[in-house]
């Protein structure tokens, strides 16, 4: 078949596809879920105010998220409008480069027919599909955290990786915090210990925490400068009340989010049952890691009181 020798412009092509649906009638539907409105409010508030150090809500400092997400939607806002489709096209190409990433490792992992399989499930599923044409933080968040693990799970066996896995969990730190660099690091050191290459972890992450720390830590830096540190401990305090209570209300049982992904990646999730016949040392290392990111995200999550669809995202 056609697609089958030109393998690799069929996954062009189906990228930019699903590009170009996700992009249609976003803007005709208002802004509808609770933190897609926030979250635009945050940006124009940016926008309005000049203040770019932290988001606001009401114009009063907002401390449940860091500002990186909305620097970038307030960004498009200022080309395409204070609107829906402003504050949604960044996830329609945020999640396009998810796709790119995809069959790029589909590829190089096994061949291009699997890139184009992989990019084709993942998005006609019902969740991601959904979070592309959104306004949401999360699709960013597990762009970076992705992209941490993958330069991660490479640089226990070539260290200089570990500046990569930096910048990219610093900078998924900076779009919702600390889960940012922790779901990433314990995904790559549980791959460490699976491969006993402890010698390795550990310059892998002293390599890795010096981008870490000179992005986040200039963020911090900034805030305390311009008085503003307080809001650090109200995020950690609002966290904690996330962790350990069922906030607004948003409670349910333990196995919530397998649930939730079981389900939400309708019909991907069928499909993955197959790769449970695979030995899991037969596996590259990047794709190990991927999936102990992913047993990591609904562990956690699961254990966490406040149970919200989308603290599970990172696992589609």
């Amino acid at each position: 078949m056609w697609w089958q020798r030109h393998s690799t412009e069929s996954g062009i092509i189906l990228i930019l596809f699903f590009f170009i649906t996700w992009s249609i009638g976003i803007g005709e539907v208002p802004l509808y879920d609770w933190d897609e409105v926030n979250f635009a409010e945050c940006s124009r508030e940016m926008r309005v105010t000049g203040e770019y150090l932290y988001p606001q809500i009401g114009f009063l400092p907002f401390w449940e998220k860091p500002p990186l997400f909305f620097w970038i939607q307030s960004a498009f806002m200022g080309v395409f409008g204070e609107n829906a489709w402003g504050a949604r096209i960044p996830n329609v190409i945020i999640t396009t480069l998810t796709l790119s990433i995809l069959f790029l490792l589909g590829k190089t992992w096994h061949r291009a027919e699997f890139g184009v399989a992989w990019v084709f499930l993942h998005g006609i599923s019902l969740l991601p599909s959904f979070y592309a044409r959104s306004g949401l933080i999360d699709p960013l968040f597990n762009l970076f955290m992705l992209g941490a693990t993958i330069a991660g799970s490479r640089g226990i066996f070539s260290p200089p990786w570990g500046l990569l896995m930096g910048v990219l969990s610093a900078l998924a730190t900076l779009t919702k915090g600390p889960v940012g660099v922790l779901l990433p690091a314990l995904a790559v050191g549980s791959l460490g210990v699976i491969q006993r290459k402890g010698l390795a972890l550990l310059k892998l992450g002293t390599i890795a925490v010096i981008p870490y720390m000179l992005i986040v830590g200039s963020w911090i830096a900034l805030l305390y400068c311009n008085r503003a540190h307080h809001l650090i401990s109200d995020f950690f305090a609002y966290q904690w009340r996330l962790l350990t209570t069922s906030d607004a209300g948003h409670g349910g049982p333990f196995y919530y989010h397998i649930v939730a992904v079981a389900v939400g990646m309708l019909p991907a999730s069928i499909w993955a049952l197959g790769a449970t016949r695979l030995s899991f040392r037969e596996l590259p290392p990047p794709a190990q890691a991927i999936l102990l990111l992913s047993a990591w995200t609904l562990l956690i999550f699961s254990f966490v009181k406040t149970k919200i669809l989308h603290y599970s995202s990172l696992s589609y």
